[in-house]
């Protein structure tokens, strides 16, 4: 019944690599007091202390089990539960940056559930519209879900703020293909071999949408 006893047995056991019984300290441990005794006002989670250092220091207690909870649910291979308690981290933190939001949308990638990914990618790209992952990976999310336009669109941002990926472009160019636009493709795939000459890859994309070389 004790929240920070079972946080602490939860961390000891992650220490040693026991994750079965981190994980199960650790879940429990959110469920109760004092991690579970956060109240909402007006969209804020505040502590019941009123004390702004224990609430600070709280804070970073339920921030830590958290994330060693998403730690130890990634490492049982169970990628949807370190999804769900990566995102507790995040709606404890009081500043997530793109890079929070894109761990998130990964494990959720991991646990293959496009929705979630889709969320966390969409809120990595709003904190940092200029980041190349964050944008591939909604793209990625958008054509799991059949939206392929929205794919491509993302896709050409991600190639655009990180040409040295080449895996975005060949990402993108098959989304071309399967649109049936293999001039767009090509043009695409000529532009990145001039980016990554000699890499394989999108040779033989190139190649495979009638492109060459003379």
């Amino acid at each position: 019944k004790d929240g920070v006893l079972a946080a602490r047995l939860g961390l000891l056991y992650a220490e040693r690599g026991a994750w079965a019984d981190a994980a199960r300290h650790l879940s429990a441990a959110l469920k109760l007091k004092p991690y579970a005794a956060n109240v909402a006002v007006s969209g804020v989670q505040v502590m019941e202390s009123g004390d702004s250092v224990k609430e600070g220091n709280r804070r970073t207690e339920h921030i830590e089990v958290a994330e060693t909870l998403g730690v130890a649910f990634a490492a049982l291979g169970q990628h949807r539960n370190a999804a769900a308690a990566l995102q507790v981290a995040i709606d404890q933190t009081k500043r997530p940056t793109a890079a929070d939001y894109i761990r998130v949308a990964r494990a959720w990638q991991m646990g293959n559930d496009v929705d979630g990914m889709g969320r966390s990618a969409q809120l990595a790209t709003e904190r940092d519209p200029a980041n190349a992952e964050a944008h591939f990976l909604l793209a990625q999310a958008y054509e799991a879900a059949n939206n392929i336009e929205w794919a491509i669109r993302h896709g050409q941002r991600a190639w655009e703020l990180g040409p040295d990926k080449p895996e975005v472009v060949v990402f993108v160019g098959k989304l071309y293909e399967d649109r049936g636009d293999k001039r767009l493709a090509r043009e695409l795939y000529r532009d990145a071999l001039r980016r990554h000459p000699s890499d394989a890859r999108i040779y033989s994309a190139f190649e495979r949408v009638g492109g060459s070389r003379r």
